[in-house]
């Protein structure tokens, strides 16, 4: 195959590419193997330590031949204000979705499961439905509101590997976070494992020789050599490798065609090399953080230089903030082990450390992507430091997003004080959000953007239904929808609202124009499954959630119940299973709990629905309306009701 001659063969620090697989080299064995487990085997797991070409291996090596989803990602960013999205929504479940299909709504993808996905796109894959999961390891990153959301997330591929016999997932890890997935046995122990190692003997001769294939240039075997030795031999780790040839083809002369021992030595440079290395790796998270390299080499020279791996504490390594040493990581220069400690990849790269990196200046959006990138990397203060300093310059659209992100930033940490039971600290954690979120649909509605004031106005409503009041999110909410009248995750979540204080017919009505309009829409099918569920028109609601799919989400899990019961089609042994199976997935979910009680009730057991009325009234996420609660006081029975306050 002809490249084109001005092209560099060698990617670099970053993964090979689907396209590049003509370029990859070393991995034949190994991309045979993965690319037949992966066809094969319901869940396959691929790991192996930082650099190793763990993503090369996938994206130009088993994919090689194959039309599958693009690669996907659990750790993503998306428009602020996160709190427009559904309050029910999984943050690993829509960051996986949303790389599987990036062209889809964020609304739309909040609103399904990995099941109601993959159920939605097996139709176009002919035989075996091959999807993947790269740095696996983000699951075990995030803040506190995330990892609520772990187990669930676990449960949904789980349930998606069961319902689907077709399906065939292949999760890539970090070794170091090999034996955390024993955290979640109910899905690792049907794996099958394949480890992989650094380079070394004819392999490594083959990465740096056969992606000059199709040019006008040969590497011969002691220029090879010559390269290993300077890196400090065999094994060695393949993005070292790839770097160092990268940097040799830029280098050398256009008319040279046999590279020999003395032109590698000359042109490959392998201290510069690794010097550059260096410094795009600390300038490229510095850009992304806000920060200045120059610290972060100097953190990385005290900290790590002496060979010695560092312990990582539970928000910063060395004073370090986490989620800027797992970037660090992602760029290649660190290496983490098990037992959460972190050294430099190589000890080749010590002296690299030495030579100075050039500076980046910071400016106001570079604050905003440092301030997202804090955030989902799990660190909420660093997020927020950066959002306040893209305050400070003139620019309104830049200074509504930052109030955007404030608002997240302080929404995720009521909720977490609200799970923790401090509700004094909950209620003023979502004033301050709603005065930030004020702020910047003030000025999106000065700049005459409409999409992102109705979403500001949705996160207002959300923040609002979050602290019990109603009548506001209804408000809210209903100018949302009058900005964005054709999005059906803005009316689906009104029409929730709308259902919650009494207002069913309206409920009903804006339910159906959704699902006239966007067909069988699995947010609103579920909504109105539960409508149904509520009303006792039992009939229709397993209609509905018979559409709907997947059982991931416990409220429409709990109505499916509550549907069965009223029929009388739930035993008493199922009805446990259902109502044990919300109480421990959903034990602050109102509505989910409510419907649990009334089939306890349905089914004879009035103590165990007395108890489920005691866990419904007190839940936050969501609330029981108002009306809500009076009925479900109604299910005591007369002179039980010492829950009022």
């Amino acid at each position: 195959m002809t490249f084109d001659e001005s092209a560099n063969p060698y990617p670099g620090a970053r993964p090979f590419r689907p396209e590049e697989s003509p370029r990859f080299f070393g991995r034949s064995t190994e991309a045979a193997r993965l690319g037949r487990l992966w066809a094969e085997q319901p869940l396959t797991v691929l790991y192996g330590v930082t650099g190793c070409g763990k993503t090369s291996l996938l994206q130009a090596g088993a994919l090689s031949g194959r039309a599958p989803l693009p690669v996907g990602r659990i750790n993503g960013t998306f428009a602020t204000p996160t709190t427009a999205l559904p309050l029910d929504h999984n943050p690993w479940t829509l960051a996986l979705l949303a790389s599987w299909a990036p062209s889809e709504r964020p609304g739309t993808l909040a609103g399904m499961s990995v099941t109601d996905f993959v159920a939605r796109h097996r139709r176009r894959h002919e035989g075996a439905m091959l999807v993947a999961i790269d740095q696996f390891e983000d699951l075990f990153q995030g803040g506190p509101h995330r990892a609520l959301h772990r187990d669930g997330f676990v449960r949904q591929l789980v349930e998606a590997l069961d319902r689907h016999p077709g399906l065939r997932l292949l999760v890539v890890v970090r070794d170091s976070r090999r034996d955390d997935l024993g955290d979640h046995d109910e899905l690792f122990r049907r794996a099958e494992w394949m480890g992989l190692g650094p380079l070394a003997g004819p392999r490594a001769f083959d990465a740096v020789t056969g992606p000059l294939e199709g040019t006008h240039r040969r590497l011969g075997r002691d220029a090879a050599m010559m390269i290993f030795d300077e890196l400090g031999g065999e094994p060695i780790e393949p993005v070292m490798l790839q770097a160092v040839c990268a940097h040799l083809w830029e280098r050398l002369p256009r008319t040279l065609q046999l590279i020999g021992r003395e032109e590698a030595f000359l042109w490959a440079d392998v201290p510069g090399a690794l010097a550059a290395f260096v410094a795009a790796a600390l300038g490229g998270v510095a850009d992304a953080f806000g920060c200045d390299p120059e610290e972060l080499r100097a953190w990385a020279k005290a900290t790590l230089t002496d060979g010695v791996p560092v312990k990582q504490g539970v928000h910063d390594t060395d004073g370090m903030s986490n989620a800027i040493v797992q970037a660090l990581e992602d760029r290649h220069l660190l290496r983490s082990e098990p037992g959460h400690r972190i050294r430099l990849l190589n000890e080749s790269l010590r002296p690299a450390l030495d030579r100075p990196a050039p500076a980046v200046r910071g400016h106001e959006i570079s604050h905003l992507r440092a301030a997202k990138a804090a955030l989902a990397a799990g660190d909420p203060d660093l997020a927020a430091a950066h959002a306040e300093e893209a305050l400070r310059p003139s620019g309104r659209g830049y200074a509504a997003e930052a109030c955007a992100i404030l608002g997240d930033i302080m929404i995720e940490r009521a909720r977490f004080d609200q799970a923790d039971g401090r509700e004094p600290e909950a209620a003023e954690g979502f004033d301050r959000a709603l005065e930030q979120y004020e702020a910047a649909l003030q000025q999106y509605a000065d700049l005459n953007d409409s999409t992102a004031a109705a979403r500001m106005l949705t996160a207002i409503g959300q923040a609002a239904l979050s602290k019990g009041d109603f009548a506001a999110a209804v408000r809210r909410l209903e100018e949302a929808v009058t900005l964005l009248p054709r999005d059906p995750a803005i009316r689906t979540q009104l029409a929730r609202v709308l259902w919650s204080v009494g207002s069913h017919r309206r409920a009903m009505a804006e339910i159906d124009d959704v699902l006239r309009a966007e067909g069988d829409e699995p947010t609103a099918l579920r909504a109105r499954g539960e409508f149904n569920a509520d009303q006792g028109r039992a009939e229709e609601a397993l209609r509905d959630l018979m559409r709907a799919g997947s059982g991931a989400w416990p409220a429409a899990r709990a109505a499916r119940a509550l549907a069965l019961a009223t029929l009388e089609r739930l035993g008493p042994r199922e009805a446990d299973e259902e109502v044990g199976a919300v109480r421990e997935q959903a034990p602050s979910n109102g509505p989910a709990l409510y419907y649990a009680a009334r089939v306890e009730t349905l089914n004879g057991d009035p103590a165990a629905a007395a108890g489920l009325v005691r866990m419904a009234v007190k839940a936050t996420e969501p609330r029981l309306s108002d009306q809500q609660r009076e009925r479900a006081y109604a299910l005591l029975g007369e002179g039980t009701d010492p829950l009022r306050p």
